[in-house]
């Protein structure tokens, strides 16, 4: 297993694989509506999930750019399982 990494500004940790996959000149935040914690967490999760398809992310890609998908302040909520999200 790679060693994690810490993101300064979120602190939140991904493994080296994940910090390796280079975002493509035109990756962009998904345009689906931030989770702010009052909607259907699945349903949030299956847009993304359908995003991630239609722009081709990769595993990596994924984990970095889902967390962007969060309202301000949720996003430091969310703490992976393991210290590997790939």
């Amino acid at each position: 297993m790679m060693g994690a990494t810490t993101d300064e500004q979120t602190g939140i940790p991904f493994t080296e694989g994940v910090m390796m996959d280079e975002l493509p000149m035109n990756c962009r935040t998904p345009a689906i509506v931030e989770y702010d914690g009052t909607s259907d967490p699945q349903e949030h999760l299956s847009r993304f999930e359908n995003t991630a398809l239609l722009h081709r992310y990769t595993d990596g890609i994924k984990c970095r750019v889902f967390i962007t998908t969060f309202c301000l302040g949720r996003a430091t909520m969310v703490q992976p399982v393991t210290p590997d999200c790939d």
